[in-house]
């Protein structure tokens, strides 16, 4: 039912004549509250004690044969094959299936500013929402890649009509990078499926560890699904596209790019690459804290020296998804933990930044720092949820960010990288000192004369932002919330490496 609803969304908007405009926005935030309310009933009825997936629905999609020749019998035989629609939700899923419902209601109810072709908007907003859907939830290849797919369509569309001035080349590169990405992940799935012979997640993670193929081979698969989802994740130097798109798409979109697209590479690091690799993934933990590390430092320096806020916090994505890869590495609970809980964690705190930063620039008609200045006299509601946004980014106990970095720095500290660890801490430093930057010189300051008498956070601008801002603080009072139904998961994951 969870995939379902974006789609309904998606039908009843296009159902709707483009002069309707209000109709079509409320099916906008109302399809996603709707969705709110499923996730939350999963949750509530989640076995913690099960590891595998559950509610599982599935029906026939494609069937197909395919010759196999034998040259030395001289004979051909048909295999046929069939890839269900098969969908499911377990410990790794769930809270990411959580954390994109609410981002994707705050960016729904943040795109109600949204003028330019209202219908068209929310038509390619739902399908990304179809797809997000579908990805966290596809129980096996063939279904995972249609949806990813669907979340490149929509993405470029929306950042093409819906951008900035440089919305044409930011849109040309994602398509570019992510197409690239694509090809690579399908010929990864392909590839899977010649040496198991099933498209399905659970059997491809038994018998891929135990097929007869040449190590040499493995080890090509496994760094090709590397690449192929470091350019999602984003991983250094398969980057620069998103910081395009972080700059000329609308604060809506990006939202949803930031906070929830992103994850579907870290995802597909956990699903596909430890899942599928759990005997190869130990020998390269070293080799991948240490890209982390790259990401975590660059990330955090660069976004250091930006004076363009979106720039600021596209560059702290590229960080934090570097705490993500030292969540991996470790290869302890902990750190399996910490990087699931750095994947929901970022999704809100970036997403409540990117909702924030809509509106001041709304108010401001700018986003360079150097311009910006004297919010908290102007707007002090609005300039006090940025600043919470920037102590839960920067790590701040009792909020969200601060339990996913423990974790996966703890993590990866009782692992043989402690020393990456150990170099990882000028990273969180870094953190501190470009977050509290970002948020004295937008808060503090004296006003421009020439912004006026400013409007404070409007009813239908608070909603969103206390959404997201009462999440990060559940979270980080209570991790249980998403500890809970991971643990099972994690321990089954875990007890699969090395063997």
């Amino acid at each position: 039912m969870f995939v379902a609803l974006p789609l309904v969304g998606l039908l009843a908007t296009a159902a709707l004549p483009s002069r309707r405009v209000e109709a079509i926005r409320t099916v906008g935030w109302v399809v996603p509250a709707a969705a709110v309310v499923v996730a939350g009933g999963l949750y509530a009825r989640f076995n913690l004690a099960e590891a595998g997936r559950q509610f599982v629905v599935s029906f026939p999609f494609l069937r197909f044969s395919y010759p196999i020749v034998d040259p030395q019998a001289g004979t051909m035989r048909f295999q046929s094959v069939s890839a269900p629609f098969s969908f499911g939700v377990d410990g790794l899923s769930l809270p990411l299936v959580l954390m994109a419902a609410l981002v994707a209601l705050a960016a729904a109810l943040a795109a109600r500013t949204e003028h330019r072709r209202v219908k068209t908007f929310f038509l390619f907003f739902f399908l990304l929402l179809v797809g997000i859907s579908g990805v966290f939830l596809a129980d096996n290849l063939i279904v995972f890649f249609i949806f990813f797919e669907f979340t490149l369509v929509a993405l470029y569309f929306l950042t093409a009509i819906y951008g900035g001035f440089g919305r044409e080349k930011a849109a040309t590169a994602f398509l570019v990078m992510n197409g690239l990405g694509s090809l690579l992940l399908f010929l990864g799935f392909v590839w899977i499926f010649r040496l198991t012979g099933t498209w399905e997640m659970g059997e491809i993670a038994v018998r891929l560890p135990l097929s007869d193929v040449p190590p040499g081979e493995r080890w090509a698969l496994f760094w090709l699904l590397v690449v192929a989802l470091g350019v999602k994740l984003p991983l250094v130097p398969l980057h620069p596209w998103m910081l395009k798109v972080h700059r000329e798409a609308p604060p809506a979109v990006v939202m949803l790019h930031s906070g929830v697209l992103l994850k579907i590479g870290a995802y597909g690091f956990v699903r596909f690459v430890l899942g599928f690799f759990p005997d190869l993934f130990p020998k390269a933990a070293t080799a991948l804290a240490a890209w982390g590390l790259l990401n975590l430092l660059y990330g955090a320096f660069s976004a250091l020296v930006q004076n363009e806020l979106r720039l600021v916090f596209a560059y702290a994505s590229v960080s934090h998804m570097g705490i993500v890869l030292f969540g991996l590495a470790a290869l302890n609970a902990a750190g399996l933990m910490g990087a699931v809980f750095q994947m929901v964690s970022h999704g809100l705190i970036s997403a409540l930044f990117f909702l924030l930063l809509g509106m001041i620039v709304e108010r401001t008609k700018t986003s360079r720092l150097d311009e910006l200045g004297g919010l908290y006299r102007s707007a002090p509601e609005l300039a006090g949820l940025f600043v919470f946004a920037a102590l839960a980014s920067l790590g701040l106990p009792a909020l969200s960010g601060f339990v996913a970095e423990f974790q996966a720095f703890y993590g990866l500290f009782l692992s043989p990288a402690r020393d990456i660890a150990l170099i990882g801490l000028l990273g969180l430093a870094l953190s501190a000192a470009y977050n509290l930057r970002a948020a004295t010189r937008t808060t503090f300051g004296t006003p421009r004369p020439e912004w006026g008498a400013m409007a404070d956070l409007r009813p239908l601008e608070a909603v969103p932002a206390i959404l997201l801002a009462a999440a990060i603080l559940v979270i980080g009072i209570y991790p249980n919330v998403l500890a809970l139904p991971l643990e099972a998961t994690v321990a089954d994951v875990l007890g699969r490496v090395g063997g």
